[in-house]
């Protein structure tokens, strides 16, 4: 709804009020006209609401319109006035336009129109000077109360306004203080001047313009300006005006940030639209490749060919917040090097444009002990399996070896059937010798360790080690001094060391040179976590090293197979270097393979180093004289064939034999059994009861009772990580029927049980 116009007349001609009326009636549909014609209602109106505008004669009877003037301005400021009067002169004219008039009108007959077009001009310019008193009062609250500072310089670089903010912001005590100052007292680095005024110079205005600002007190903090040009008509700049905010803690997190993306161990990126828009110089350290060289390249030229579709795919997801999985594949480097990595995107905003940023990881040693940890687990399965294998297969090879004996005791020495027992015993050996292979591999060999010097143990076979290689093989040992001591079997080390030099010669089969070689070393954290299962120490160092074929990495990764072989179908058994890993495992020790295609060959075993001293030679046992006996012997073993055997053949030298097939039925023949028992022959592992059980059980009953344990895969039965007890007398299965009865004598023949 439109405004009612107030309108107070000041006039006191009722005639020319009455004029005055119609007139402003005509031109406004809605007003509201106050009349004053006398002293009282000048009072009574003034003391009334605020009008809009003021219409008032110069001569009037009370007062003359001046003095009305004068009190309407001092009682409503921005009430427009416009003095209509028929008296009057120029000097009164300049003198009410000095007091705020705002039009002067004459009385006649032709100027009631022209009061309508002045009365309407007068409220037109009073509305556009409250709009700008308004605007200006707005102005002015923001200018004071704005967070950041403003500020208004002159063209000859004088502080001509400041808001408080700007007061406080540099440290000033008030705003006088402030404008005082010299603009160069601000500026850290000259240069910074120069150059804000060499932009304002060019293009009228700074935006995000960021330098350094010496406070009043000294301190220097960041600040980011914005500022324009205050030009005249005429186009020259009279000043500036702009404001000035603190950038400081947001300038130390930008820093802080460049830091950690700087120096962080990952390598950290921007992609757009696939290609490479910001690399860190962790993402340059792991792919070699500089960041000039990156920069706007597409990022799937790093990655593996193979891998590369599959990589587009998993990014699309990880954009879509499809996928939050981090991806591994693998890419190629600068140098060519194929390295495993790790990598995640989100979708962010760079340079106002939508863009990926993504994190990229080198885990190639991760997966390499992943590998050394899968292939562990791997070697430890076979182990076992080949370990339960050779149980199984000594007991039958027990009895052929044990039969074939007997055979050859009946048979005369020019039977012809002779020669067929004979190949058939050769066979049994070979059997026999693969199983203790694979005992060794499973690291279920017995072990009845030394303190050794590798020095000393390869001086006493090179002669032979040099029979081993062909002629156009030149072997070079390269023996420490001062080497430390090892604790070790010295049938074991010599098996080490005659499975590597075999190994090594098959590998040059057109000649070449092996080299053997002993150092100290000491395994540090470093070595220990690039290689799984390492415990730190000191160690003794033989490496065996060839510059035949080479092998590539699959090869590498099988070396230590069992039965696995790159020789042709024949010429090899694939045992040589399982049983040289398993022998070094049980020793507590640790071997690596070094090779390339074409390269040649290292084989590295680091031993446990001791600090005991060395051990002398034992000298040979002395064999029994006479293998015959009248003792009774009680044998009990859970595979009837084998028990079978060994009743027949003890029995064949002169022995009395009882026999049990598990530990139940052992301890029932020793209650029922009226004579002594010299002698228990007891398998060591066996269902319901184990031999060590059994033994414990008799011993109350028979105290005089002398053991002997047989087995073909002990566990830890009678030995402790693969050493036998020195208290325990024990025979490894197989064996001939010879050899047991010669052991059985010197123990029965032993004053000690």
């Amino acid at each position: 709804m439109e405004k009612t116009l107030r309108i107070l007349v000041v006039d006191d001609n009722p005639d020319d009020r009455v004029l005055i009326e119609r007139e402003l009636s005509r031109e406004f549909p809605r007003v509201q006209v106050t009349e004053v014609a006398d002293a009282q209602a000048q009072t009574l109106a003034l003391a009334g609401e605020p009008q809009d505008l003021a219409i008032t004669d110069y001569q009037l009877g009370w007062s003359n319109g001046l003095a009305i003037l004068r009190d309407l301005k001092a009682r409503w400021p921005h009430c427009p006035v416009v003095m209509f009067t028929g008296t009057g002169s120029e000097e009164i004219a300049v003198e009410a336009m000095k007091n705020g008039l705002d039009d002067y009108v004459l009385k006649t007959p032709r100027h009631y129109i022209r009061l309508v077009a002045s009365v309407n001009k007068a409220l037109k310019r009073t509305k556009e000077r409250l709009a700008l008193l308004a605007a200006e009062d707005r102005y002015s609250r923001l200018f004071k109360n704005a967070p950041i500072g403003l500020y208004r310089i002159a063209a000859q670089g004088e502080i001509v306004e400041a808001n408080p903010a700007l007061v406080h912001l540099l440290g000033y005590p008030d705003r006088r203080t402030l404008l005082a100052a010299k603009l160069e007292e601000f500026y850290v680095d000259p240069v910074d001047k120069q150059r804000w005024g060499d932009q304002m110079q060019h293009r009228g205005e700074v935006q995000g313009f960021e330098l350094q600002i010496r406070q009043r007190d000294g301190s220097v903090i960041w600040t980011r300006n914005n500022a324009r040009a205050i030009r005249d008509k005429e186009g020259k700049i009279g000043g500036y005006e702009g404001s000035l905010e603190d950038v400081t803690p947001y300038r130390q997190a930008i820093e802080a940030f460049q830091v950690l993306v700087n120096s962080a161990p990952m390598g950290i990126f921007i992609l757009l639209d696939g290609n490479f828009k910001m690399v860190n110089p962790g993402f340059e350290k792991i792919c070699g490749y500089s960041e000039e060289e990156l920069i706007g390249t597409d990022s799937l030229q790093l990655v593996s060919p193979d891998f590369r579709e599959e990589v587009r795919q998993n990014t699309i997801r990880m954009l879509k917040g499809e996928s939050h999985l981090p991806f591994e594949f693998p890419i190629i480097t600068k140098s060519g090097e194929s390295k495993f990595v790790v990598e995640q995107l989100i979708s962010t905003l760079y340079q106002a444009q939508r863009a990926a940023l993504g994190y990229f990881l080198d885990i190639s040693e991760h997966k390499s002990l992943e590998s050394q940890f899968l292939q562990a687990q791997k070697m430890e399965a076979v182990g076992r399996l080949a370990g339960g294998v050779a149980h199984d297969f000594n007991n039958m090879l027990n009895v052929i070896i044990g039969y074939g004996d007997l055979m050859n005791q009946e048979l005369h020495q020019h039977d012809p059937l002779v020669r067929y027992l004979t190949e058939i015993m050769k066979a049994a050996d070979r059997a026999a010798s693969l199983t203790r292979q694979l005992l060794a591999f499973s690291q279920k060999q017995i072990s009845q360790p030394q303190v050794l010097n590798l020095n000393d143990k390869i001086r006493a076979i090179q002669k032979m080690l040099e029979r081993l290689i062909s002629e156009d093989i030149e072997m070079a040992v390269v023996l420490a001094p001062s080497l430390g001591a090892v604790k070790a079997d010295p049938t074991h080390i010599d098996q080490i060391i005659m499975n590597l030099v075999v190994n090594a010669r098959d590998a040059m089969p057109q000649g070449g040179k092996l080299t053997l070689e002993t150092a100290n070393v000491s395994l540090d954290e470093s070595y220990v976590q690039r290689h799984a299962y390492v415990t730190p120490g000191p160690y003794v160092m033989l490496a065996v090293s060839d510059n035949g074929q080479g092998m590539d990495t699959a090869t590498q990764a099988r070396i230590f197979e069992p039965f696995f072989t790159t020789k042709e179908n024949g010429k090899g058994t694939g045992l040589g270097l399982s049983t040289v890993y398993g022998i070094v495992k049980q020793n507590g020790g640790y071997i690596q393979v070094y090779s390339e295609i074409g390269q040649g060959t290292t084989f590295k075993v680091y031993l446990p180093q001791v600090q005991e001293a060395v051990s002398e030679i034992p000298t040979a046992e002395p064999l029994a004289k006479e293998l015959y006996g009248s003792e009774t012997i009680l044998v009990v073993e859970d595979e009837e064939m084998l028990g079978n055997l060994i009743y027949r053949s003890l029995k064949s030298y002169g022995y009395t034999v009882l026999v049990a097939r598990h530990g139940g039925e052992a301890l029932l023949l020793c209650e029922r059994h009226p004579g002594p028992i010299h002698l228990l022959l007891t398998d060591v592992v066996m269902p319901q009861m184990s031999g060590i059980d059994l033994s414990d059980r008799l011993a109350p009953l028979l105290p005089d009772m002398k053991v002997l344990y047989m087995s073909g895969y002990t566990g830890n039965a009678v030995v402790h990580h693969g050493v036998l007890d020195p208290t325990v007398s024990f025979i490894q299965k197989p064996f001939s029927a010879q050899i047991l009865v010669e052991k059985i004598r010197k123990i029965l023949d032993d004053d000690v049980r």
